[in-house]
């Protein structure tokens, strides 16, 4: 029997009144929309399509783009998620044209970008939500939820390497799922006092984040970290030198490039077992996840159970809570590992800052010994 506050009615939080899956977790099990149904944004569309063969002429064709009224786009919100992504795509590809980035955003994309952004509660530059979660198609409908019968709408070069470098963690997402559902398991079950339940679904959690781990190795078969690096990676960076919407703002504004901090399902593990809440980079990445996956997450972070450490130690599943956070640090290092090697080691000592803007290294070996001191 489920406790009467972590029932999950409609009076509660099922999952759908987040808009999330049960199989899917955050993720829409149906695919996001490839082609605008506005013929106004066919422009756009065309020119996101054709980054990768066009990139010398890139910033003159953008600036000759037509400039809509975003509202056309509201009333519909699988279009504005692809719009965002089609916007987000072109202004970054405009900002980084060059080395030195170009601050100044043109009316005709910034304008729009900025007010789809706002209506969509995030801040205005391309972001996880955007190139994983409405970035996708199936190759096949009758196959499972896999990188290898998945593809991108979108990409910056054109390579396979980029496709998965978005496919592989929209996949640790979606083997996240079960992980939805089993933090009201575990919340009713430690609201009743009931031990067999709290263990089980630790293992759940335990076995979940396993699979999270081994999926995230695919990178290294699928991606070459010298495509990346190289290749597309400034295309995902902050804006460094911040950015000026012009037809907003004279202000220049800076703002965090897509990070796997973005990642709802990391964001979502830390809040159900109370990690790194007070991190000041961690709680500014929760304006970057999609409106309904913040809310999801703020939501479970309102029904933790306090005392949560001394309650699972108390009703004798130290055992099972130490392997759960030993699974949060092998996950943690794995990310760390593929941060050197992607990142730190072809920097050289020179860019070796995350897209999302952080000294990289230094933020993920805090996760990790933070992580390590919640063990009981």
């Amino acid at each position: 029997m489920v406790a009467k506050c972590f029932q999950k009615s409609a009076a509660l939080s099922p999952l759908s009144s987040f808009k999330l899956s049960i199989t899917h977790g955050f993720i829409n099990p149906n695919p996001p929309p490839s082609i605008p149904k506005h013929p106004e944004l066919f422009p756009h569309y065309e020119l996101a399509k054709s980054l990768a063969s066009e990139t010398s002429t890139i910033p003159s064709r953008i600036k000759y783009l037509p400039q809509i009224e975003a509202s056309i786009l509201f009333d519909d919100p699988e279009q504005l998620e692809l719009s965002a992504l089609i916007y987000g795509m072109l202004v970054s590809s405009y900002y980084w044209a060059s080395p030195i980035p170009s601050v100044n955003i043109p009316s005709n994309i910034g304008v729009p970008f900025w007010k789809i952004c706002q209506y969509l509660n995030r801040p205005p530059i391309l972001n996880i939500t955007s190139l994983e979660f409405h970035n996708f198609s199936y190759k096949s409908l009758a196959q499972d939820f896999h990188p290898d019968n998945l593809d991108c709408l979108f990409t910056f070069s054109g390579t396979s390497d980029e496709k998965y470098f978005y496919l592989i963690p929209l996949y640790v997402e979606y083997l996240g799922a079960p992980l939805l559902e089993a933090a009201f398991d575990l919340f009713s079950a430690i609201e009743e006092r009931n031990k067999e339940e709290i263990i089980e679904t630790l293992k759940i959690f335990k076995k979940t984040i396993q699979k999270m781990t081994g999926a995230l190795n695919l990178m290294y078969e699928k991606c070459d970290p010298g495509i990346f690096y190289f290749g597309f990676r400034n295309k995902l960076k902050s804006y460094e030198k911040g950015a000026i919407f012009e037809g907003i703002s004279e202000d220049c504004e800076i703002y965090s490039g897509a990070s796997a901090a973005q990642s709802p399902i990391v964001r979502l593990i830390d809040i159900i077992f109370n990690l790194n809440q007070e991190h000041k980079f961690i709680s500014k990445t929760y304006q970057y996840l999609k409106k309904e996956h913040r809310n999801f997450i703020f939501f479970i972070n309102e029904k933790r159970p306090s005392f949560l450490r001394e309650n699972i130690e108390d009703l004798g599943a130290k055992n099972e809570w130490n392997e759960v956070i030993d699974e949060i640090c092998k996950f943690r290092e794995t990310h760390l590992k593929l941060a050197y090697n992607y990142i730190i080691a072809p920097s050289q000592g020179r860019d070796n800052k995350g897209t999302g803007g952080s000294s990289l290294e230094q933020f993920l070996n805090t996760l990790i010994t933070s992580t390590r001191r919640s063990a009981l």
